[in-house]
C-alpha cells in the first residue's frame, strides 16, 4: 500500500467528552501516524485536546459547541491548502458540511465521514441528496449502523457507505493481562482483596448506558455474594442521573459495594483489574468499543443487545446476552459467570482471539487506509 504516496490527513473532532468515538479518532490517528501518514487535529480547545497533542499537530479553536461555526471556514481553508490536504475525515454532522463548504473553497481534499452515531437524523431534501453525493464515503462503524444509514437514504450506493469496525491496540491489553503486581495494586486501591469478584462499568454516566440496571443486579446478588464489587469508570453526562444512582445505592445497602472512579485514561489497566464486564446498554447502540476492550483482556462479558453488540458479542462464545433493561436476567448471567470459572475462561480466550481477528487497531487501520487511497486516486 505504501508504494503510493502517504497521506495528508485533516481529521476534524470538536467534542467535549472523551467517550468511544473519542478513543477512535485516537486510534487511528495513532495509526496512521505510525505508518507514516501526515495528521493535523482540529479540535475545541479544552482539556480532552492535550490527550492528542503527544500523537499529531493539534489546532485547538474557541468554540462554544460541540461543532465547527461557519465563521472557522476560513481557517479550515488555511490549513487544507498551507498542508497539501488530501483527507479531511469528520465525525459529525455540521463538521461534515463546514468541511465541504472548505475543500471546495480550497479546491482539495476528499470529504469522508464516520458515522458513529445511530441516532442521527437522515434528512432526504434535495440539498442533503447533494450533500451525501458530494462526500467522498460514510463510513458506518457497524453492519447495523450502516443498514438504516441505507435504508433512511434509497439514493446512497451501498459502495459509498461501507463498514469499517472500531480498532483498538490488542497487544496492550494482552501485556496489562500478564501484570499480576499492577492487577493486585489498583484491587487495593479500591480495598479489594483477592476474594472478590469486580463488575467493571466503562461507559458514560447516562440513563441510555444502564448503569442503573447493573446496581440493581448487584441488589439482587449481594446477600449471596457478600464480596462482590461493582466499579464504574466514565465521565459523567447526566448529573442528575448521577445523584438519582448514588440514592439507589443508599436504598439498596450497597455504598460499600460500587465505587465511582471517573474517567480513566488508561483503560487497559483497569480492564484487567476486573473479573466480569457488563454492558447493561438500554439505548441503541452502533458499535461498542469497551466490548472489543474486554475481549483483547480475555474477559468474559455480559451485554445486552440493542445495535451493533451483536455483530461483536456471539451469545455463549465469546460473551453472555441480557435482556434489555432486566436487572433479574443480568444478575442471573452475572452469577452463572461466578460459579463457572471454565466458562469464563472459555468466553475469555474465544474472546481474545476474536479481537485479534476483527478489531485490532492494524485491522481498523488498514481497511480506512484504503478507502482514503481509492478517494484520492480516483479523483
Amino acid at each position: 500500500m505504501h508504494k503510493q504516496k502517504l497521506l495528508r490527513i485533516m481529521e476534524i473532532f470538536p467534542f467535549a467528552g472523551w467517550a468511544g468515538t473519542a478513543q477512535h479518532v485516537y486510534n487511528l490517528i495513532s495509526w496512521l501516524k505510525r505508518n507514516g501518514h501526515h495528521v493535523e487535529l482540529i479540535t475545541r480547545d479544552l482539556p480532552i485536546s492535550e490527550r492528542f497533542e503527544n500523537v499529531c499537530k493539534v489546532h485547538r479553536l474557541s468554540l462554544s459547541k460541540d461543532a465547527i461555526s461557519a465563521r472557522w471556514i476560513p481557517y479550515l481553508v488555511r490549513v487544507i491548502k498551507d498542508n497539501r490536504i488530501d483527507i479531511i475525515h469528520t465525525h459529525g454532522g455540521k463538521d461534515t458540511w463546514m468541511a465541504l463548504v472548505a475543500s471546495t473553497i480550497a479546491g482539495r481534499g476528499v470529504v469522508v465521514a464516520t458515522r458513529h452515531d445511530k441516532n442521527r437524523q437522515v434528512k432526504k431534501d434535495l440539498l442533503h441528496q447533494w450533500f451525501y453525493k458530494k462526500l467522498g464515503a460514510s463510513i458506518c462503524v457497524s453492519k447495523n449502523l450502516q443498514e438504516k444509514f441505507l435504508q433512511d437514504n434509497p439514493y446512497i450506493a451501498e459502495r459509498k457507505a461501507p463498514v469499517v469496525y472500531n480498532g483498538i491496540d490488542v497487544n496492550e491489553f494482552n501485556h496489562k493481562s500478564q501484570d499480576t503486581t499492577l492487577r493486585e495494586s489498583k484491587r487495593n486501591s479500591l480495598g479489594l482483596t483477592k476474594e472478590h469478584c469486580l463488575l467493571g462499568f466503562f461507559g458514560r454516566i447516562h440513563p441510555q448506558k444502564g448503569v442503573d440496571v447493573a446496581i440493581e443486579s448487584l441488589g439482587i446478588l449481594i446477600r449471596r455474594y457478600p464480596k462482590l464489587h461493582l466499579a464504574i469508570f466514565g465521565d459523567v453526562d447526566d448529573i442528575n442521573f448521577l445523584n438519582a444512582l448514588k440514592v439507589k445505592i443508599l436504598h439498596l445497602d450497597l455504598a460499600e459495594n460500587v465505587t465511582f472512579n471517573g474517567f480513566q485514561k488508561d483503560v487497559s489497566t483497569w480492564m484487567n483489574v476486573i473479573d466480569i464486564l457488563v454492558f447493561p446498554s438500554v439505548g441503541p447502540e452502533s458499535f461498542g468499543l469497551v466490548l472489543c476492550e474486554a475481549l483483547a483482556a480475555a474477559k468474559p462479558v455480559v451485554t445486552t443487545i440493542t445495535g451493533g453488540q451483536k455483530e461483536i458479542i456471539d451469545d455463549s462464545v465469546n460473551g453472555l446476552w441480557v435482556k434489555t433493561g432486566s436487572s433479574q436476567d443480568l444478575a442471573l448471567k452475572i452469577e452463572k459467570l461466578i460459579n463457572d470459572k471454565q466458562l469464563c475462561h472459555r468466553l475469555g480466550e474465544n474472546g481474545k482471539r476474536v479481537a485479534q481477528e476483527r478489531f485490532s487497531l492494524e485491522y481498523m487501520g488498514l481497511n480506512t487506509e484504503k478507502i482514503f487511497y481509492e478517494l484520492v486516486n480516483s479523483k
